[in-house]
């Protein structure tokens, strides 16, 4: 349905039942652990960082080991600074679910006891003669597991283990069932850190014992595979009381593997598909796309691709060394300084310089252990034909330019495996934070980037957790219930010649976070374009907007947007005729289910505006709604004559009841949203701000086009050029409309033919063309 009823449901049913549900996410990360609560009640998911703690390997019996005691005792600090939070709270925790980095392992004797390090795959060796050894040609592997042979792989690590004597007949836990057992006494495992061991047929989740044997490791106990989110055991009393928990509490089997809780929302993708390209930025890089079945076909070995387990299906993904070059740089020039270094000097200088595109390949197998990262940097670029300055910010920038080449070649690379279109991409992980990288990253796609949410993992713990207990139905419930600090996202736009969807000044259109210079540059750039589109609408012979009819809006900066003053005409808008608005500070008015009068909104409103400036008019609420979404820059607000006199009829479904024709689905999509007429202002705001929310749940994009009944249109775009766009398209389908219904019926496009044409992607390419985002190549 592309709009609800006039008497539909809340788009968030309340839940029944005042009691806050807590549970307790352990995110062991290969450079630093946390432990995250999460609380949900019958409206909302909010999560809260209780407890954050260094990982760093040491030398444990002459190998490169994790420091299991020292991890866990902090692990028992957090979990006891989240029961603590949840008695301030009044919550009750429900669950414990713990997520780590893949592939390491602990072996342990009959009683659960570690037999020995728990090694780091930094420390490995020279993988080649054990895959030698092993007899098995690497596509066979690769046909049975989906993982290709890497260095880090559990099974080229338990053949070490194996040629130096380390092991008789021990049971082999991954990090986070080392973490399961020691809080419940439990062995087991589930499927997404099983997958990581090339021991595993990720089709059926189960342990290949020709693997194992050829990797001589056929005496090993491997764990058993438990289904995602099965329950692993309560704590034991010794735990429950070192806690302070009342009643021992189940620890679940979420998603074990970090990537895969980082990636709990995505859903396999289909050939055809325009799709969101995911990169999980932490240590590690882990890029690609979300299948239903793993893909074993030669062409992804070759192009390094392994296949991971995910919340749902697998994932497709190339690993890259991450965040750990950057983090190494640091820790070697701190040893030189004598105290730490600032990363974000560095990354200031970094940003401002011209950049080198690719300059080194992040995947070297040089770059995996700890030490001298600068040096070996230097190195690896001076092979690449481009030496660096030896300036640090030099070294910082080079990494940053491999990484969003490495990230742009692997998302190339996997939609042509894959047979799709990627048409956006997601950044999760502390890279999200590095607004320098996802710049970079958008320029080196050509795509939108959203970065965020940071915390990805620890989410997508809470997630599964908050599923299995019942208090959510499903995972995508819980990340469209998700608000606050979890919730925070920044939207990057590409510069240059690249860009596919651009947006004045290449600066992030939704932002929590962005520099001074950056926000004042996309602001004069913003309020230009706004000027010259909004002449544009009101000239008399578009029938758009008469005398002071309509408004403008374009997002300008981090939690601001620029729209019309109350009483201005569009026709010869200036500068001086749009008011800066504070979105935080409206958003809380429209978000709130409190009542409130005329006057409590004018005062609200005059809040949200510096002291002394015009008043925007009362529709400045909906523009604020609208410009919420993450992925819209611009919002124009228009009295179409053609589309008003559908709107004014009974014929007003028409307008959503389908696509006529391919260039309508090409630049308005194939569903948009029609809202029953609502008083403007505050209760429309609220109206809107329901059926957006429940709009994207069930389509999974938003509408470009709001046709408001008795009243307008509002269209949605990424910057005012391609919203006026969207408007003239959406003008012209209603022309075509009337036509259609005066000397007959109206018949839209097959469904299956309109979506064809939305996915294809020639079409694509013409969608860029028609809203004037792409210019003619020569």
């Amino acid at each position: 349905m592309d709009a609800l009823p006039d008497d539909a449901a809340p788009v968030r049913p309340r839940r029944a039942g005042p009691v806050t549900r807590a549970y307790a996410a352990v995110d062991l990360g290969a450079s630093s652990g946390r432990v995250v609560l999460g609380l949900v009640d019958h409206e909302a998911v909010t999560v809260h960082e209780v407890h954050r703690f260094p990982n760093v390997p040491v030398q444990q019996d002459g190998v490169l080991a994790w420091d299991v005691d020292a991890l866990f005792a902090q692990t028992l600090t957090g979990l006891g600074a989240a029961v603590a939070e949840c008695g301030r709270r009044g919550a009750r925790l429900e669950g414990v679910g713990v997520d780590a980095w893949g592939v390491d392992f602990a072996l342990v004797d009959d009683e659960g006891r570690r037999t020995g390090p728990v090694r780091s795959h930094r420390g490995v060796g020279d993988p080649r003669p054990l895959v030698a050894a092993r007899g098995i040609d690497e596509s066979e592997v690769y046909a049975a597991t989906g993982v290709p042979d890497q260095a880090i792989n559990t099974s080229v690590q338990l053949a070490a283990a194996v040629a130096a004597g380390e092991h008789a007949g021990d049971g082999l836990l991954f990090v986070p069932d080392l973490w399961v057992q020691l809080l419940t006494g439990q062995r087991g495992t589930e499927p997404t850190i099983a997958s990581t061991s090339q021991l595993l047929d990720p089709r059926v989740d189960r342990w290949l014992p020709q693997l194992l044997e050829a990797h001589g490791a056929g005496g090993i106990r491997m764990p058993p595979v438990s289904e995602l989110g099965a329950v692993a055991g309560r704590t034991t009393p010794d735990i429950t009381a070192r806690l302070g928990l009342s009643a021992p509490v189940p620890v679940i089997r979420v998603a074990g593997h970090d990537t895969a809780s980082a990636f709990a929302f995505a859903r396999p993708v289909e050939r055809g598909a325009r799709v969101e390209g995911l990169v999980s930025s932490g240590t590690w890089s882990l890029v690609g796309l979300p299948l239903a079945e793993p893909l074993t076909i030669e062409e992804a070995l070759a192009a390094g691709f392994t296949n991971e387990r995910g919340v749902d299906g697998v994932l497709l993904v190339r690993n890259l060394n991450g965040m750990w070059l950057l983090q190494q740089c640091l820790a070697h020039w701190a040893g030189e300084d004598g105290a730490p270094v600032p990363l974000g000097d560095l990354l200031a200088a970094a940003g401002a310089g011209p950049g080198h595109e690719a300059v080194l390949d992040v995947a070297d197998e040089r770059l995996l252990p700890p030490g001298d990262m600068p040096a070996r940097i230097a190195v690896l670029c001076a092979e690449a034909g481009r030496p660096l300055d030896g300036s640090r910010a030099d070294v910082v920038r080079a990494v940053l330019d491999s990484l969003a080449a490495a990230y742009a070649d692997a998302l190339g690379e996997a939609a042509a495996l894959a047979g799709c279109t990627v048409g956006r991409v997601r950044v999760v992980g502390g890279g999200a934070r590095n607004a320098v990288l996802c710049q970079l990253t958008a320029d080196a796609t050509g795509l939108p980037v959203t970065a965020g949410p940071v915390e990805a993992s620890a989410i997508g713990n809470i997630a599964v957790q908050a599923v299995v207990s019942g208090a959510r139905s499903t995972v995508e419930e819980v990340y469209q219930d998700l608000t606050g600090t979890g919730s925070d996202a920044v939207t990057y736009r590409p510069r240059g010649e690249r860009h596919h969807d651009d947006h004045p000044g290449g600066h992030p259109v939704t932002s929590s976070t962005a520099t001074t210079s950056s926000a004042t540059a996309g602001t004069a750039s913003a309020l230009e374009a706004l000027v010259r589109v909004s002449r544009a609408v009101g000239e008399p012979h578009r029938d758009l907007a008469l005398l002071a009819e309509g408004n403008t809006s374009v997002r300008s900066g981090p939690g601001r947007m620029l729209v019309k003053a109350s009483g201005s005409s569009l026709r010869t808008a200036t500068a001086e005729d749009f008011v800066d608005v504070d979105l935080a500070r409206v958003m809380r008015l429209v978000d709130s289910e409190h009542p409130v009068d005329d006057d409590g909104v004018a005062a609200a409103m005059r809040d949200a505006v510096p002291s002394g400036g015009r008043r925007p008019s009362v529709e400045a609420l909906l523009h604020a709604v609208c410009l919420e979404v993450p992925q819209v820059g611009a919002v124009i607000h228009t009295h179409p004559v053609v589309v008003n006199a559908l709107l004014c009829s009974d014929r007003a479904e028409a307008l959503v009841g389908g696509s006529l024709f391919p260039d309508q689905v090409v630049v308005l999509g194939r569903h948009n949203l029609l809202v029953p007429y609502v008083d403007p202002g505050l209760p429309l705001a609220r109206e809107v701000l329901a059926r957006l929310r429940a709009f994207v749940a069930e389509h999974g994009t938003h509408p470009r086009v709001l046709y408001l009944r008795n009243h307008g249109i509002f269209t949605l775009g990424a910057d005012p050029d391609d919203a006026f766009a969207v408007t003239e398209m959406a003008v012209k389908s209603a022309r075509i409309l009337h036509g259609a219904l005066a000397v007959g019926a109206a018949v839209p496009l097959d469904p299956a033919h309109a979506e064809r044409i939305d996915t294809r992607p020639d079409e694509a390419f013409r969608r860029r063309r028609l809203a004037g985002t792409e210019e003619e190549q020569p």
